[in-house]
């Protein structure tokens, strides 16, 4: 099928062969008519009036005729043409219309992806967000409660050490308080036998009773302190067992007091009493 300017084109080469013969058939009649009148100017003059006007007008309605019919051509030709030019312009919107709905089709769908795609990201960030957040929470949690458990232990080996510095110290005070006791009547007795009068001796062992008592308070209050101490700075563990004691008394035969005293107090341990009383107590403690 040729296009709507073809077609135009063909019809205007068309017409304008139907005008040219139009033309040279006029002009050939023309002459005819003026070349007979100028051959035979007596037959002219011979010549009906009335027969002469009718080939005029014979003449005239021919070219009227030729010219309608010029006219219809040129109405159809246009007709089509603008027929031809309004189908193509439909043709052609149809297919621009075709591609711009296509087109958005395409954008649309493209657009429901990039949307599909923009939500999982945020719904996997969401997810990650609250798996971390959990994550957080339990771990807290669990240095809450392991926190709790160390403070937990911690204030009950405190209290055990607390308690048992206690239980220590009354021990030790009830054996100083023997000790004392004990001073006073070996006083006593020394005083009847050498005639010493009792409020001297009883002075001097009372001077003695306090001095031994001051010295167990001393030491049970050092042995607390150290206790506590130890108590608060053990992490909350199981107490690993300890080895037992393989120590004997004659590992201490050649110690002096002084030597006694302060191995008693570097571990803590009261340092009164003689000298089998700390070795006692040395072996005792290893």
């Amino acid at each position: 099928m040729s296009s709507p300017q073809e077609q135009f084109a063909a019809a205007v080469r068309s017409t304008q062969a139907q005008a040219v013969d139009a033309v040279e058939t006029w002009t050939r009649i023309t002459q005819d008519a003026f070349g007979k009148i100028g051959e035979a100017p007596k037959a002219v003059a011979a010549t009906n009036p009335d027969q002469v006007i009718d080939q005029v007008f014979d003449f005239a309605e021919k070219m009227l005729e030729g010219q309608r019919d010029f006219a219809k051509k040129m109405l159809g030709v246009t007709e089509k043409v603008s027929e031809a030019a309004r189908t193509e312009l439909e043709s052609a919107g149809e297919s621009l219309r075709g591609r711009v709905e296509q087109g958005q089709e395409v954008a649309r769908k493209s657009a429901e992806t990039i949307r599909g795609q923009v939500e999982a990201g945020t719904e996997a960030a969401r997810n990650q967000a609250e798996s971390l957040r959990a994550d957080l929470e339990s771990r807290t949690e669990a240095a809450r409660q392991q926190a709790e458990s160390i403070i937990a232990s911690a204030r009950e080996r405190s209290e055990a050490a607390t308690k048992a510095a206690r239980e220590q110290a009354e021990s030790l005070l009830a054996v100083a308080r023997q000790q004392a006791e004990a001073i006073l009547e070996a006083a006593r007795k020394q005083a009847k036998s050498l005639g010493v009068t009792v409020p001297d001796v009883a002075s001097s062992a009372t001077q003695a009773a306090a001095d031994v008592v001051d010295a167990v308070a001393e030491d049970v209050t050092s042995a607390a302190v150290a206790a506590a101490d130890e108590a608060q700075s053990e992490p909350a563990q199981e107490d690993e067992p300890k080895p037992k004691a393989t120590a004997k008394k004659e590992d201490y035969e050649g110690w002096t007091k002084p030597q006694l005293q302060e191995e008693l107090v570097k571990r803590g341990l009261p340092k009164s009493g003689n000298v089998a009383d700390l070795r006692e107590r040395l072996v005792a403690a290893d």
